[in-house]
């Protein structure tokens, strides 16, 4: 969920053009609705673009969580080995390893670490298997190795 939330609080222009058509609908139809002073019919169409609004959210929402069930590689046991030049995930059926020049955003919640690839794929790093010093090395690495690193706000965690 934070790491939902962390790319919703990044990337509010792309969140915005995935409801353009409800955000041009609303625009239209209260530029209608001062003209002709209407504004009862406003308020309506202000709440039906508002749920529509939180509808595309949780449909986003929807479609994410299906995807990572539907993909068994995010359901495996997955072990990370990290140093000063890059990031090693190994599981049962891959290997990668991604170079910390592949990442253009760091993120860090309560709960975990989110890397942010410029083709904006995500590597997630859970804390839950951190020990307090192993989390604060990676800060290192990642202060070291990173250009920007945003913390996200306690509550998303």
């Amino acid at each position: 969920m934070s790491a939902q939330w962390a790319r919703i609080k990044r990337h509010p222009v792309k969140l915005a053009a995935s409801f353009r058509y409800v955000i041009s609908v609303f625009i239209i139809v209260v530029v209608a609705g001062i003209a002709n002073q209407k504004w009862h019919a406003l308020l309506v169409v202000f709440v039906d673009a508002l749920v529509l609004a939180v509808l595309g959210l949780l449909l986003q929402r929807w479609r994410w969580h299906r995807s990572f069930k539907k993909t068994p590689l995010f359901r495996e046991e997955v072990s990370a080995t990290i140093d000063s030049q890059s990031v090693k995930l190994r599981g049962r059926s891959f290997e990668a390893t991604h170079d910390w020049g592949e990442f253009a955003e760091v993120y860090e919640s309560t709960r975990a670490f989110l890397l942010e690839r410029a083709n904006n794929t995500f590597l997630f790093l859970p804390k839950t298997h951190m020990i307090q010093s192993q989390a604060d090395e990676l800060r290192g690495i990642i202060s070291a190795g990173m250009k920007r690193k945003r913390n996200l706000s306690p509550t998303t965690g």
